[in-house]
């Protein structure tokens, strides 16, 4: 079954120690695609390139993980676009979970702000309140 075989591909992503999608305009993926096999070789890549959304993820130290998204952070101001990390090593905590900021972040900071003000679903998994943003 061709949904089943997707979702064994996909696995990986649940897996890995180190997670982060990232999302560039679609005329992009290949580059960041060439990016980051360049800057992490031993990492898996996914890429779905009609949509600009690539994921990257296994084992990294937090070294390598500063490394990829410092490359990654500077790419993306370049070309457009934000990264995701959904696991960062273990003492890679600097590593901001999303970014660049994006036009949109203080519209939505005060939606958080309205349905969730004591920041109790989902910690850490969403933008960080205006207050913690540095």
């Amino acid at each position: 079954d061709d949904l089943a075989e997707r979702r064994l591909h996909r696995t990986w992503r649940r897996r890995a120690p180190a997670a982060v999608k990232i999302v560039v305009p679609p005329a992009r993926t290949g580059a960041t695609c060439r990016l980051i096999a360049k800057a992490s070789p031993a990492l898996t890549i996914d890429a779905m390139p009609t949509h600009g959304c690539i994921f990257a993820g296994g084992e990294l130290d937090a070294a390598a993980a500063v490394g990829l998204d410092l490359h990654l952070m500077d790419q993306l101001h370049d070309d457009g676009g934000l990264r995701v990390w959904y696991r960062r090593p273990k003492d890679a905590e600097r590593i901001k979970p999303f970014g660049p900021p994006q036009p949109d972040w203080t519209m939505l900071n005060r939606l958080q702000r309205t349905l969730d003000p004591h920041q109790l679903f989902n910690p850490g998994r969403f933008l960080p309140m205006e207050s913690d943003a540095s």
